[in-house]
């Protein structure tokens, strides 16, 4: 009790430490992930909530890595709108406010009627004192602009249904020291005054300019299960033990990802045959896999999420 007691008070020393000089700073976990800090007001654990533990037979997942997305087919022309939200910018923009606005930021603001009222809504995406891009969503109420949904990076794709925004597929590429990046996928709930969110599911990729990914993907996912233990998963379709990886600071061997426990269930998502014959599946293992000596990042870092990668197809059972 006492060792945790002096534990808790050394974390928050340095907590304190890394807000007094950048207030958009973000902690570092012990493998290079960032970490919103308390004081990330972009990241606020309130605005979406996430859902319960994924089901062994739900596959929510999107791919490849490329970012099709594109504001033509749902974005507005409201200048009005955008002149009236700059006039008075909520504290998130406080930054720019402190600084000086971009002479173009009216371009980083998208007009989007997000839930369906009829009142034009403002979706933000754009870089804010850091390396890494925002997404910050502001409801339109009439009087005011309520700020409901915050994240990292790009959108891959928006889906509505209804006239109503219905998911968020949001890619996370990474920021600064991160090796992997994220793929992300949220569901507007609107049971409530605004919009809620919940985390449908979310995929971890290796990023580090040395991966291979597929080009072309199968029209349904084939679901399977390891037959052998400690089986490789790695960041392409070969078998390499030797070649030097850099993940951040820290020197690998190879490019395994980590040793998969038998009887893990996963989902194939594309193929490839090497020279020798031998059939690589490209793989979405589900969040309640075991992976050992994994490079992913851990559970109570990016919690309940796939981790995706290539396999030998020869060592597992096709199941439904």
């Amino acid at each position: 009790m006492k060792f945790v007691t002096i534990k808790f008070l050394i974390m928050f020393v340095i907590t304190l430490i890394i807000q007094c000089c950048n207030p958009f700073s973000k902690k570092q976990s012990e493998n290079g992930r960032n970490i919103p800090t308390q004081i990330d007001i972009f990241l606020d654990s309130t605005i979406y909530e996430k859902s319960e533990k994924t089901k062994i037979e739900d596959v929510d997942l999107f791919f490849p890595l490329i970012n099709e997305f594109s504001w033509t087919n749902i974005e507005k022309q409201n200048p009005e709108l955008k002149a009236k939200f700059i006039k008075n910018l909520p504290e998130e923009f406080d930054f720019f406010k402190k600084n000086s606005l971009p002479p173009n930021f009216d371009t980083y603001l998208h007009i989007v009627d997000f839930n369906g009222d009829g009142l034009d809504d403002i979706i933000f995406n754009e870089f804010i004192a850091n390396e890494s891009k925002y997404i910050i969503i502001f409801i339109n109420t009439g009087q005011s602009f309520e700020k409901i949904f915050s994240e990292h990076q790009v959108f891959h794709k928006i889906e509505f249904k209804d006239k109503k925004a219905d998911k968020l597929y949001i890619r996370d590429g990474g920021c600064c020291c991160d090796y992997i990046g994220t793929n992300k996928i949220y569901k507007v709930n609107y049971c409530s005054e605004l919009p809620k969110f919940d985390l449908v599911s979310q995929m971890q990729f290796v990023n580090i300019s040395q991966e291979e990914y597929p080009s072309k993907y199968f029209d349904k996912p084939i679901k399977f299960e390891i037959l052998n233990n400690k089986y490789n998963i790695r960041f392409s379709p070969i078998i390499d033990d030797t070649t030097k990886v850099a993940y951040c600071f820290d020197l690998y061997e190879g490019n395994s990802l980590g040793q998969i426990k038998e009887g893990s269930i996963g989902h194939a998502l594309a193929e490839k045959r090497d020279s020798t014959g031998r059939i690589w599946w490209f793989v979405a293992m589900h969040p309640n896999s075991e992976i050992y000596e994994q490079i992913y990042y851990r559970e109570e870092i990016i919690p309940n999420s796939y981790k995706m990668g290539w396999i030998s197809s020869r060592f597992v059972k096709v199941i439904q």
